[in-house]
């Protein structure tokens, strides 16, 4: 079973008296062992696509399954809990809450799901040591990089143990080496075993992708491309 799929997925808008589509007809099915990097420019409806995937948007018409649950028809609450359980979101920017402790940001997660953790203070310190960051755990957002603060991200990503982390731009606003760094960290994830759904604008980071995927006025084409680590 694929984790996500998408059917005849379609987001209107209007500008003006005029309609169009940033999300067009787009149909993607994401598997368990998929590093899916999505290309385009500058408004071609890529962050749109991811949103609706994530059900933080309503598409238009069409379909967001998640593990054969669509998720387009259900309440926000129910639609909330599965994405918090099942998926992990690491937006442009910077995201975290500034008067949380790097580590309640990273906790945040599982307090809003309530999950049944027997110890949700060490899991999160075991992801913020998996990412590098651990000894910045007491520390405020402000006082960090935006590299380390990418990283807690990451982590808050992983706090309910996602089956997919949907990434936007994760990549835009580093130096070449905290990228790499980035990057690298992606992998090790999805090699343990987590799909990875990710756009960005940057080639070399696209390139860690084993499907690749352009994105142009809201339409979604795989296209080859030669996958590197």
């Amino acid at each position: 079973m694929a984790v996500i799929e998408t059917a005849g997925l379609t987001k209107e808008y209007s500008r003006g008296i005029r309609p169009f589509d940033a999300v067009c007809d787009v149909s993607l099915s994401v598997g368990e062992k998929d590093f899916i990097s999505i290309m385009g420019r500058s408004g071609s409806g890529k962050s749109t696509l991811l949103n609706l995937i994530a059900g933080i948007l309503r598409p238009t018409s069409g379909s967001v399954s998640v593990k054969g649950k669509d998720i387009s028809i259900l309440s926000d609450r129910e639609s909330s809990l599965i994405r918090n359980s099942e998926m992990g979101y690491v937006s442009q920017g910077h995201s975290l809450l500034g008067n949380l402790t790097v580590l309640e940001n990273v906790m945040l997660p599982h307090t809003l799901f309530r999950a049944n953790t027997t110890d949700a203070n060490d899991h999160a310190m075991s992801l913020l040591e998996s990412v590098g960051i651990s000894e910045l755990a007491d520390h405020l957002p402000r006082s960090l990089s935006g590299g380390e603060q990418r990283r807690a991200a990451i982590a808050r990503a992983l706090m309910n143990s996602p089956s997919v982390l949907i990434a936007d731009e994760p990549t835009s606003d580093l130096d070449s080496e905290t990228s790499q760094q980035v990057m690298e960290q992606f992998q090790r994830i999805n090699d343990s075993g987590t799909a990875i759904l990710m756009v960005t604008h940057e080639s070399d980071t696209a390139d860690f992708g084993n499907r690749h995927f352009i994105m142009d006025a809201g339409r979604l084409t795989e296209t080859p491309h030669e996958h590197r680590k």
